[in-house]
């Protein structure tokens, strides 16, 4: 089997936790895991990558030539997972392209001269499309992403 479908997210986080805290209890206390759960997972490493990985001394486990070797490209490949996973954030001044909004009349007349300005000022280049409130298929159009 392929190494790259015997290896998994967390076995990783366990390695960086490793290298930080060279503890398996604390390791574990750390992921909210049992110790035996992170035994079983560095042995998986183990296997993996056919090293010891981290050998105990004392209450320590010290990183191996190869583990040291790995520190550096777990580091960056959590990494970059954290950063494709963050939430993509809404910055109204950079936006570009178009919000359709379903309104009643007396919305369209009390309420959306006021939405234009702010959205003139806040978000330049937003357009805003204002259909007719239609009650009876609303739940539909927000769904399909109409509105």
């Amino acid at each position: 089997m392929n190494g790259m479908n015997r290896l998994d997210i967390k076995q990783l986080r366990v390695l960086q936790s490793l290298f930080d805290l060279k503890n398996l209890s604390q390791v574990a206390r750390k992921m909210g895991l049992t110790q035996q759960a992170i035994s079983e997972q560095l042995r998986k490493l183990r296997d993996l990558f056919d090293d010891r990985l981290f050998i105990r001394q004392g209450n320590s486990m010290v990183a191996t030539p190869k583990a040291l070797s790995l520190q550096q490209p777990i580091d960056e490949i959590l990494k970059q997972l954290e950063v494709l996973l963050e939430p993509e954030v809404f910055t109204p001044q950079t936006y570009k392209g178009v919000f359709t909004i379903s309104a009643t009349d007396y919305a369209t007349q009390a309420l959306l001269p006021q939405l234009f300005h702010i959205t003139r000022r806040e978000a330049p280049d937003l357009r805003l499309i204002v259909r007719d409130f239609a009650s009876d298929n609303i739940n539909q159009l927000i769904a399909a992403g109409e509105l």
